[in-house]
Parts: C-alpha cells; structure tokens; sequence
C-alpha cells in the first residue's frame, strides 16, 4: 500500500470515529514518517537558546500497530504512560483527534495537523518538560529538517535541535532505551522484526542530516555536460559546524544556526 492510500484509510478511520476511546484501534508507521523521541539538553551553547537532543528511526515497509496491544506490553515492560503525537503537514485532515487505551499503560494517541501541535507545545500552562519525558512523535513525511523547524521554539522559548554528540555518546543513554523499548513493543517484542525494519544501514541523508551533500550531484552534472573543474562547480566544505561558529565566520559564508 502507498503511503497516499495510507493517509486516506487512516483519515477515514478518524473522521468515523465519536468517541475518544476505541477498541482495536490501529495506528500506522510509514517509511515516510519520521519516529522520534526528544531529551532536553542542559548544556548552554548559545544564550538563551535551549538545545534538544533527539534520537530517530525510518523504518522500511508500513505496519499497522494495535493501541491495545501496544498498551499491554508498555504494561508488561512495566512502563505506566506513553503520549504519541501523529503530526501531519497537511491541511486536508481534521485538525486534531485523539483516542487512548488503558489495558495496562496508559496510552494516548493525538493526530494533529503541524500548525496546531506547534500551538500545543508552545502554551504556557503546558510544561514541556513534563510530558515530553512520557512522549513519541511521530512526524508523517518528516526529514530532519522539518522536525527542526517545527521544534524551533518550545514553551516560546527558541530552541535547537541536534543529533547529539556528548562525551557518553558511546554509551547507551535513557534516550536510545527509551525509543527501542517503544519500537520493541510496537513489534510484539519480536527483535528479528525490528532490526528487519530499521533502515539505519542505508537510509538516505535527505532523511537525517540538516544538510546535504551536494558534490555527487555536481560531479554527475560535470561529466553529463564535459565540463571542467571551475569554481561555479566546485563544493565548499566548512572547517566548522554552524551552530558553533563566530558571528564573523556565520556572516562570511551567509549561515545562521536556524538553516
């Protein structure tokens, strides 16, 4: 199924649906979407500019996901509460809906266009940090950086977000637990599935990096058209990231920590 008749069925599900809670309720996972869960990082980079450091998954065939199994093997992990936010960015869905299952965790699915969830995470009698910590997004047709820019203030607070990078990189952090006990439940605890799914080995970098590489296109461009080697063609690679250079170097090469 594509992922155009995969939006359509899970809208018609939705629009079906008067109540919040509802049995047998499937959700999808697309290989467009983006499934993401977010820790906040104390480290100060930049002043008055909080940092998110978040940790992402594509997968590469759709699966449909039962809430209610899902919630009873969160149960069963002993996990009490899990928020998954289904953020669309289209306008032809309805703007929210919402549903839930109680049959061991506390589940609660929200389906949202991205201009209304960018409301919700930005209200002030909401703190982020309290249901971010219980909380999965799952971003439909996302690239990273979409998520970046739907992330870019929180609680009306600028905020960035990165891919990480810390001194304990190499150790496995209550980020990564965090996501692989969700993706393992979402599989029915069958590790032979979901190492199957996940697209690490060979996921494109339009999908993850906030940039991209433009010197295979450019070389290809050359050689279609006989072209040597000149400075119109030619690729600059930065001897700094972005977000941790002078103001000298971001106005020299025209970049801003946002892009």
């Amino acid at each position: 199924m594509d992922s155009n008749n995969l939006s359509d069925n899970n809208n018609n599900l939705n629009n079906n649906v008067d109540k919040d809670k509802l049995d047998n309720f499937l959700f999808p996972l697309d290989i467009n979407d983006t499934i993401l869960v977010l820790t906040i990082n104390n480290s100060d980079y930049k002043k008055d500019v909080g940092n998110l450091v978040s940790k992402m998954i594509v997968i590469k065939e759709l699966k449909y996901v039962s809430l209610d199994y899902l919630s009873k093997r969160l149960g069963f992990m002993g996990i009490e509460e899990l928020n998954i936010f289904s953020i669309h960015n289209r306008s032809d869905i309805p703007p929210h809906s919402f549903f839930y299952s109680d049959k061991g965790c506390l589940v609660k699915y929200m389906e949202s266009r991205s201009d209304i969830f960018i409301k919700f995470i930005n209200q002030e009698n909401r703190d982020f940090r309290n249901y971010n910590k219980h909380s999965l997004f799952i971003v439909r047709g996302g690239d990273y950086i979409s998520i970046k820019n739907m992330f870019n203030t929180i609680n009306n607070q600028e905020v960035n977000l990165g891919r990480g990078g810390s001194q304990k990189a190499h150790m496995l952090s209550p980020l990564d637990f965090r996501l692989s006990c969700y993706m393992m439940a979402m599989s029915g605890f069958n590790h032979n599935l979901i190492n199957k799914l996940n697209t690490f080995n060979y996921i494109t970098k339009d999908r993850y990096l906030s940039w991209t590489d433009k010197s295979s296109y450019l070389s290809n461009l050359r050689k279609s058209k006989n072209l040597k080697d000149d400075k119109e063609f030619k690729s600059i690679y930065p001897n700094k990231m972005a977000e941790y250079a002078e103001d000298e170097y971001l106005e020299e090469y025209n970049l801003k920590c946002k892009d």
